[in-house]
């Protein structure tokens, strides 16, 4: 509603280092979807979430869970179908753990186009050669600008072009393994709390699709 002169727009994460030709990325049809966007590659690596996904999202299948870090999203249709009035009602009635994204995912169930792997790549693994990869997402703790990560070159490729690239290497300089270990001990603290959603009685699935069979 704040752009009701554009029926599509695209967003994207500021941790991300855009490689191919972002016009493609937004030429992309995606019909009457409520967005595009890339199933979420940490999600397929990390067997320690696929529970949170499948038995309290209810994703059976663990590919139609999409990240949010890059979307193309349909206004048009958003408005057409209400998408802020849905994502108030349903923030007034649970709250999810990894927030805006599975708030995204519930509402825009079997109303996605998902759109190649290659623009949202994630360096959890780097199972894919720099030239197929057309955005590298470093999301969570896979930040060049901390440590050594897959795909960090490229990013010093870029930040080292910038009038901040002195800035940005004096902060990968003083990062201390105190610093790490805290970043470490975020992450599994947000992964407790994802398994603990599993066991929680009153968790999304219960509430709101155990009845629906």
């Amino acid at each position: 509603n704040l752009y009701p002169q554009y029926d599509k727009i695209l967003y994207i994460d500021c941790d991300v280092v855009v490689r191919g030709d972002i016009s493609q990325l937004y030429n992309i049809d995606i019909a009457d979807n409520l967005v595009g966007a890339a199933t979420d590659e940490f999600v397929i690596n990390e067997p320690y979430v696929h529970q949170y996904v499948n038995e309290v999202l209810g994703f059976k299948n663990l590919k139609d869970y999409f990240n949010a870090g890059v979307l193309l999203i349909n206004l048009d249709q958003f408005r057409k179908q209400k998408f802020e009035e849905q994502f108030s009602d349903l923030l007034n009635k649970y709250k999810f753990i990894v927030q805006d994204q599975d708030y995204l995912n519930i509402i825009c169930r079997n109303k996605v186009k998902y759109i190649d792997s290659s623009w949202d790549k994630m360096p959890c693994n780097q199972d894919a050669r720099l030239e197929d990869i057309n955005l590298i997402h470093f999301n969570l703790i896979w930040k060049p600008w901390h440590t050594e990560v897959p795909y960090g070159e490229e990013f010093w490729k870029y930040a080292d072009k910038t009038e901040f690239k002195d800035e940005i290497r004096n902060i990968r300089a003083n990062y201390t393994k105190e610093q790490y270990q805290k970043d470490v001990d975020h992450y599994n603290f947000f992964m407790g709390k994802i398994h603990y959603e599993y066991y929680n009685p009153n968790n999304y699935f219960h509430l709101f699709l155990e009845k629906k069979g």
